[in-house]
């Protein structure tokens, strides 16, 4: 199941990509110590499992190997991820970025803030910086999602759904179209500030300007 392995990571690899979720959420907390925390937590839609089986060697066994993805994480230079699942249908990742790091997702910008505020920036830019970081196999992965806001294309959300349902299918075409992503950010030390929004996956697929999310304190 190599190419399933690989493919999952890359699915999972970016935080708020989600590339075939069902629902997905991403909760991203700065702590009092200047460290951030991030967990996602997505379900996924029977066509998107469908897919990833067909794209495997091999059909048995669970879907998710929880050995396979962390050890990617660690070797993207993201220690201390935590990587659970409890059916092929449901993902749950969580990592913590100390202050200063050098990790991926810190360097690329995705992930940053001030002394007080915390953001998600999603954008062509941002994501172009983390895709370069990427193993040259997780890239491939990634690039069959044929996703704009990697790619660098202009698509509305509709033509991306139709692209999507003419390479994989119109289940998985309805499945992304239909998908939501869940966002939100919280203030250290539970002082009760937070942020959330709920975005169509397809606006972040195919966004094409910044899409920046913050709550300051």
């Amino acid at each position: 199941m190599k190419l399933i392995k690989y493919l999952l990571t890359a699915s999972v690899f970016l935080s708020v990509m989600f590339l075939s979720a069902c629902t997905a959420s991403i909760e991203i907390r700065r702590g009092s110590d200047g460290n951030t925390s991030v967990a996602y937590d997505a379900e996924f839609g029977n066509a998107f499992v469908e897919m990833m089986k067909s794209l495997s060697e091999e059909n048995s066994g669970p879907l998710f190997d929880i050995q396979t993805i962390t050890g990617q994480f660690e070797e993207a230079g993201i220690p201390g991820v935590n990587v659970s699942s409890k059916s092929d249908t449901s993902l749950k990742i969580s990592a913590l970025l100390p202050r200063g790091s050098k990790d991926s997702v810190s360097v690329s910008g995705c992930i940053s803030g001030t002394a007080d505020s915390i953001s998600l920036t999603i954008s062509p830019e941002k994501l172009s910086a983390l895709y370069t970081s990427l193993p040259e196999t997780v890239k491939s992965y990634i690039d069959l999602f044929m996703a704009p806001v990697f790619n660098g294309d202009t698509m509305t959300p509709a033509e991306y759904t139709d692209l999507i349902s003419s390479v994989y299918g119109k289940s998985l075409g309805d499945e992304v179209a239909a998908a939501q992503v869940n966002i939100i950010l919280y203030g250290p030390g539970g002082n009760g500030k937070k942020k959330t929004v709920t975005v169509p996956l397809t606006d972040i697929l195919t966004a094409s300007k910044p899409l920046l999310y913050t709550v300051t304190w």
